[in-house]
């Protein structure tokens, strides 16, 4: 049955029952079988997210399984975030995966956010703005302070039309520092005395390797800390350097020097 239902999976997983049943196949499942059934499911991750019943399987094996199977479909997703976080079925996925993902692909998920293009759709998108307010969320400070900075422009936009207004109330209610006038205002500035926390340079998925010039170090020097007074996560990313994280010229996009 296994076997059976791991070849025709994306025709079990897409219909109204089937994906009841591979779910049930999930559960009682071995190591090996289920190891086989979540490596369909990520082949076919990009077209399953977007189905009506085949997000469920998705969503089912994020929930459940460990984290080594569920980070082999979150990675899936990286290079379409903006697109899926459009769509009414997907988005929910791209909201739980920023949720559970780790550090590392949680922030390539963010940049692909925080682009220029990404902004103002997801703002706007009855889908997308939910995915925002969980990027906001789960930000480490740093990157709070970029998307705070990224949305703040389109903040005033919002409210020319009734659907924006109520997401405009909604942000700005969730996150008051969004209704900052000043672009170079953001979170609080501090000095924190701990070693520095490094994000590992991202590879594939069209993300550059920073190149041999990121060495992680300790500093001599306090770093500069930004505080995200909405993150659950009360951690803190401090600069490796004076340029650690800074704000790509051209697209405001966090960049390792």
């Amino acid at each position: 049955i296994f076997d059976a239902v791991a070849r025709h999976l994306v025709d079990v997983a897409t219909h109204r029952h089937g994906c009841c049943v591979l779910q049930r196949c999930i559960d009682h499942a071995n190591i090996h079988q289920r190891k086989l059934l979540v490596q369909e499911i990520a082949s076919n991750a990009l077209r399953l997210v977007q189905d009506p019943f085949g997000n469920y399987v998705v969503q089912y094996v994020l929930d459940l399984c460990p984290d080594t199977e569920q980070a082999v479909i979150i990675v899936k997703f990286v290079g379409s975030v903006a697109q899926l976080s459009t769509q009414k079925f997907s988005s929910n996925v791209i909201e739980k995966c920023l949720e559970i993902a780790d550090k590392e692909v949680q922030l390539q998920f963010l940049i692909e956010i925080a682009s220029d293009p990404s902004v103002p759709v997801l703002l706007n998108d009855p889908y997308g703005n939910y995915v925002m307010q969980r990027a906001l969320a789960v930000a480490d400070d740093r990157m709070f302070e970029l998307l705070c900075d990224r949305i703040r422009p389109h903040i005033p936009s919002l409210r020319s039309t009734p659907y924006g207004k109520r997401i405009h109330n909604k942000l700005l209610k969730k996150f008051p520092i969004l209704g900052q006038t000043s672009p170079n205002q953001g979170p609080e500035l501090h000095h924190h005395h701990h070693h520095m926390r490094h994000l590992s340079p991202l590879h594939g998925n069209g993300y550059q390797d920073p190149g041999p010039s990121y060495s992680p170090h300790f500093m001599s020097q306090p770093p500069m800390v930004v505080v995200n007074p909405y993150s659950r996560m009360h951690h803190h990313v401090v600069a490796q350097h004076q340029g650690f994280m800074n704000y790509a010229p051209d697209y405001g996009l966090p960049q390792y020097d």
